[in-house]
């Protein structure tokens, strides 16, 4: 009887276990939307151990994950700023005015095993975006690694795949 509900047990074990693995610790979502009352954010989503082993490889001298470590906070937020190069095309000026840089300012960052989040001010977005061009290098130092940009807006949801094929690197036009 023992060896039959180990039996039950392991083969139970085997069913759900694709479910519980399939969290992904390669993927990092990168986003860019509107948010009502505070205006423009960038917002990282990807699992500690994505973000720590991506820090490390860069900059090997990085602190050890810890999620108290003011040093160690310091080095993720550094990490993400340096991986931010995004300008943006004003739908209210005139269209020789050109291309506008943007800038990573104050944010906020949540370190989870499961889901570490970084929440950043964009300065220097004007209200009204026609179109986005990125290059987001934060997280591809591994090569397995699924990274996907977001710019959300309102109702609107684009998604554009970061892959060495694109160099991490793309245009989006708002609508």
């Amino acid at each position: 009887m023992l060896r039959l509900f180990q039996l039950c047990l392991l083969l139970g074990v085997y069913v759900v276990s694709p479910a519980v693995l399939s969290h992904d610790v390669n993927m990092a979502t990168f986003q860019v939307r509107y948010v009502e009352s505070q205006g423009w954010v960038y917002e990282v989503m990807t699992p500690l151990y994505n973000l720590d082993r991506s820090l490390h490889m860069t900059h090997p001298d990085a602190p050890d994950a810890d999620f108290d470590s003011v040093a160690y906070k310091e080095s993720v937020v550094a990490y993400i700023k340096q991986g931010f190069d995004m300008s943006v095309s004003d739908a209210q000026a005139a269209p020789d005015s050109g291309d506008l840089a943007v800038s990573l300012g104050r944010g906020r960052i949540k370190l989870d095993n499961h889901l570490s989040v970084l929440l950043f001010e964009i300065k220097g977005m004007p209200t009204d975006v026609s179109k986005l061009a990125f290059h987001i290098s934060s997280m591809t130092e591994y090569r397995p690694a699924k990274n996907v940009f977001r710019v959300i807006h309102g109702e609107h949801i684009q998604r554009y795949w970061l892959t060495p094929g694109n160099h991490y690197a793309g245009a989006i036009t708002l609508l």
